[in-house]
């Protein structure tokens, strides 16, 4: 499974340019909050709340695009049956790729909302907690819906486009819930729990469908 791991890393960072739509956005907002401070001396706590989750879900559909060409684009290329004559088993061959995934938008998304909370300065930190339950529990919901739409997509750009459409409908409700979100205390730590029944339940079936086309 270590080597499908590494496999897949090296996959995602063969080509540096991939990088740059996700590491654009959050430095953007950077920026834009440096011009805030300066401009406001650093009013509006509600809005830069908000803008720490904005920030974790436009991070997070990293995993559209690397989920797409990792089990998608491998069926495309052709490249997917030399990976299955490896002597992992099927199951193995689908973890491994899937724990290759999972880990980099979480950790960018995360990254990124730490810096921009450092930068607000006057945000609590409990905040920061929240916004991470946040980003980790669309990052697995995103992942799950990604990973089924890939299995059952003959390309991996069939596969991106159709996932467009939820996470569009994830920014739509990170927009709206964004205000409320961090005035009930109960719902950031039911969310990640929750995000993992779903999350589970879609890799079962997402596992099936990979051991039927495989």
């Amino acid at each position: 499974m270590t080597k499908i791991i590494l496999h897949e890393l090296r996959l995602i960072l063969r080509e540096p340019r991939f990088l740059i739509p996700f590491l654009l956005p959050p430095l953007f907002l950077v920026i834009m909050q440096v011009v805030f401070y300066s401009q406001y001396g650093g009013a509006g706590q509600p809005i830069e709340a908000g803008l720490l989750l904005i920030v974790g879900v436009l991070l997070s559909t990293m995993s559209v695009t690397l989920t797409s060409d990792s089990f998608a684009g491998e069926r495309e290329r052709n490249t997917l049956e030399l990976l299955l004559c490896l002597p992992l088993g099927v199951r193995r061959l689908f973890f491994g790729k899937l724990l290759a995934l999972l880990p980099f938008p979480l950790l960018i998304s995360m990254s990124s909302q730490a810096i921009l909370w450092a930068i607000a300065g006057h945000l609590p930190w409990i905040i920061l907690v929240e916004s991470w339950l946040y980003t980790i529990a669309v990052g697995l919901i995103v992942t799950g819906v990604s990973l089924v739409v890939s299995l059952f997509s003959k390309s991996a750009r069939s596969a991106a486009q159709a996932n467009v459409v939820f996470v569009l409908l994830c920014l739509g409700v990170t927009q709206a819930i964004g205000p409320s979100y961090f005035q009930t205390p109960l719902i950031p730590w039911l969310m990640v729990p929750v995000a993992l029944i779903g999350f589970g339940a879609m890799i079962l079936f997402a596992l099936r469908r990979f051991e039927k086309i495989s």
